[in-house]
């Protein structure tokens, strides 16, 4: 199924509700857009799996990549997600993080790296381009997000 075509299944299938605003994805596409300071953005939440989002000129992609390979052995999420804390201890799962942040920065081009997560608490010595923040972004996010109108920027 397209996006088009889900888009047409989802209008007829709500065609009697009362609504003016949908939002779909996980929560911390709304931390992204709180976080959100102009130009290419990565985020990145290290909690059970990886999720991620990207903000390009105020245009807002959320993907899966942790399902992408980090070895021969598996995917990111298998390095960095919640079972992998427990299973490496901070230190290498740390190790891990900041690899694959260094790795999706390139690879994406962002200009810089907003992290959160249950798990965020255990990166050390982030790059100067990453920050930490708290997820009361997500607040912020939502009312950017509430309060922009269809095609102008975050």
């Amino acid at each position: 199924m397209t996006p088009q075509q889900m888009m047409r299944r989802i209008r007829l299938m709500t065609k009697d509700w009362s609504f003016d605003r949908v939002s779909l994805g996980f929560p911390g596409t709304m931390q992204a857009i709180g976080g959100y300071d102009g130009g290419r953005m990565l985020f990145l939440d290290f909690g059970t799996a990886l999720g991620a989002v990207s903000i390009l000129d105020s245009k807002v992609y959320p993907m899966e990549l942790g399902h992408l390979p980090f070895s021969k052995r598996g995917q990111i999420q298998s390095y960095v997600g919640g079972d992998a804390l427990t299973r490496l201890g901070s230190t290498r799962w740390s190790k891990n993080a900041l690899q694959i942040i260094s790795h999706l920065s390139r690879i994406l081009d962002a200009h810089y790296v907003i992290v959160g997560g249950g798990n965020a608490a255990h990166l050390r010595s982030m790059p100067r381009h990453v920050r930490v923040t708290p997820p009361d972004l997500a607040f912020i996010g939502g009312f950017r997000a509430w309060k922009r109108s269809p095609g102008a920027e975050l």
